[in-house]
């Protein structure tokens, strides 16, 4: 017979490596579209603009301070900012999810760039940069098709 706990044990140990495998992976991908989000910035071509991807994870605050609330993460790209991850209050978040304009003004104030998270929340977001840069391109070619025609 298996023990139980040694095997749920080994299974938290393996999806650790492999986040923190991923997040090695997602630094090579984010640097260069944190190159490529300040670039378009400073070229005048797209100013500030918010791309908002899947929800990563949520979690409880580790401080009692907001015990009636919890975090939700999500997957963002800014320009300028790059890849990163929003910080949402859930109880926040709750009360501008229907305002797409607070929403996205918010979304700003609570951003933490790649460079700047954890290990572990770099690799969860491997699997979000492919959209969130597919999403990023079909807004350039809305901004191109529109300017081209004018």
């Amino acid at each position: 017979m298996k023990n139980t706990l040694y095997h749920e044990i080994e299974m938290l140990l393996t999806m650790i490596k492999k986040i923190r495998l991923q997040s090695e992976q997602a630094e090579i991908y984010t640097e260069l579209l944190r190159e490529l989000s300040t670039e378009i910035s400073d070229s005048g071509l797209l100013n500030q603009t918010t791309i908002l991807g899947e929800f990563l994870l949520s979690r409880s605050y580790a401080s009692e301070d907001f015990s009636d609330s919890a975090q939700a993460l999500q997957a963002a790209f800014l320009v300028p900012g790059g890849i990163g991850v929003i910080f949402w209050d859930a109880l926040e978040f709750s009360n501008i999810r229907d305002s797409r304009e607070g929403m996205l003004k918010e979304a700003i104030q609570h951003f933490v760039p790649f460079h700047k998270l954890q290990p572990a929340l770099q690799g969860l977001l491997l699997p979000h940069i492919r959209s969130l840069f597919d999403a990023f391109r079909r807004h350039i070619d809305v901004y191109e098709h529109r300017h081209v025609s004018e």
